[in-house]
């Protein structure tokens, strides 16, 4: 009667361990997913984002005008009178498309400082998403700790119930003492693990200015969207392609202007003279002047233009060959972080009903052999402690992948779950 009466109550304490809630980092990792976007480090890229939008309005403006004034202490006689002073007003007019040129080298570098606040943005995230999977992970290790050592001290009260003083009850008083020690160093160590990983977690979003919401509890893993569909994203989000586009931009732009600069630019000036009395009577005298003229630059230097060209052309082809490589590892690092993730969700899904439920059997199998006389003590216990390290290699499998989950999520930078699965 006694011996069922500890049975029952490992019993309902290992129930009890299955039956707590898991709470899900991914409900938190998700939560920051705007609001990674008010941190100092991106709010300050922010402001060159908006610089450099406004370059852009200004980009294929015509220059500014010139004014230009001239005065002469000793008047320059002419036929029509002295002229002691003189002022001009120019305007350049460069070749059709090199404005337009200019303001396509001023989006491209737009776009380049976007890929750069996209980039931290995506690596604030990943460095957070694996803090929080860590703590995950340690979180549980220390709950089935605690639980254990709560096991063990129901156990030892009950062994104290059931034996007298015999030397089987203290060799086993004795096993459950030392179990209960290796536990509670145990316990300390993954506490003192925990509240570092916390510290370091904690000032990053102190520095960062951002608060972890509280989790909460889900009964399954989010699926992750398909290969196709993460590469499709991962080409329009991923930092390092859009940087690589904004540089193909940036080079495309600098060639059409290399090409432009073979053709004048113009300039209309318009001048204004004035002229005093020459006293000579004519009908000249004492009439101020003006005047209009046009002038161009004429690029003389052909060999200067040509190798303008061919660097700029030697850009945009290495720009555009950098794309598609970069393209390439991005895909490629894609397709096999996907592989590792299915990899360990067949692991999970193995351990889940295979491994745990074995281990949950051969526990059930010891009970009853126990509660029979067939086995001994150690037998119980030894059963007790295999499905225990299962439930903890089950957590660890799952840390695991979201550790991957969120590598692949920097990678592609946007959310990766499907959420209609």
């Amino acid at each position: 009667m006694k011996k069922s009466f500890v049975l029952i109550i490992l019993l309902l304490l290992i129930v009890n361990l299955i039956a707590s809630a898991q709470e899900d980092p991914v409900d938190i990792i998700n939560s920051l997913y705007l609001n990674v976007e008010l941190a100092p480090a991106v709010k300050a890229i922010d402001n060159a984002v908006s610089s450099a939008r406004k370059d852009i309005e200004t980009a294929d403006d015509l220059p500014e005008p010139m004014v230009g004034f001239s005065y002469a202490p000793s008047p320059i006689a002419t036929r029509g009178g002295p002229q002691d002073w003189m002022m001009t007003v120019k305007q350049p007019f460069p070749w059709p498309g090199k404005l337009n040129a200019f303001s396509e080298i001023a989006d491209g570098k737009y776009k380049l400082v976007k890929a750069f606040k996209s980039a931290a943005i995506a690596s604030l995230r990943e460095q957070i998403s694996k803090l929080v999977w860590q703590a995950y992970w340690l979180d549980r290790q220390i709950e089935i700790a605690q639980k254990e050592f709560e096991l063990w001290n129901e156990l030892e009260a009950s062994t104290n119930s059931l034996y007298s003083t015999g030397e089987s009850s203290q060799a086993a008083l004795l096993r459950i003492q030392a179990m209960q020690s290796s536990i509670e160093g145990r316990i300390v160590t993954l506490e003192s693990k925990r509240n570092a990983l916390q510290t370091s977690l904690q000032g990053i979003l102190d520095d960062n200015k951002l608060n972890l919401p509280k989790t909460a509890a889900v009964e399954k893993l989010i699926p992750l969207l398909d290969v196709k569909t993460l590469i499709t994203i991962a080409d329009t989000h991923n930092p390092s392609i859009e940087s690589a586009r904004a540089s193909v931009l940036k080079s495309t732009a600098k060639l059409n202007l290399a090409k432009s600069l073979s053709y004048p630019d113009f300039a209309v000036q318009f001048g204004y003279l004035a002229v005093g009395d020459n006293d000579l009577g004519n009908e000249y005298s004492d009439k101020d002047a003006w005047n209009v003229g046009i002038s161009a630059t004429i690029p003389l230097w052909i060999n200067k233009n040509r190798n303008q060209r061919e660097s700029a052309n030697s850009s945009l082809q290495s720009a555009e060959l950098n794309l598609v490589d970069t393209q390439s590892k991005v895909e490629g690092r894609i397709k096999s972080l996907l592989e590792e993730i299915e990899g360990l969700e067949e692991a999970i899904s193995i351990q889940l009903h295979k491994t745990l439920a074995r281990s949950w059997n051969a526990f059930n199998a010891a009970r009853s052999a126990y509660s029979a006389g067939d086995t001994g003590f150690a037998q119980l216990i030894d059963a007790e402690n295999g499905w225990l390290k299962a439930e903890l290699k089950l957590h660890d499998l799952i840390q695991q992948r979201g550790l991957l989950v969120a590598q692949l999520e920097a990678f592609v930078g946007s959310e990766i779950y499907n959420l209609n699965k």
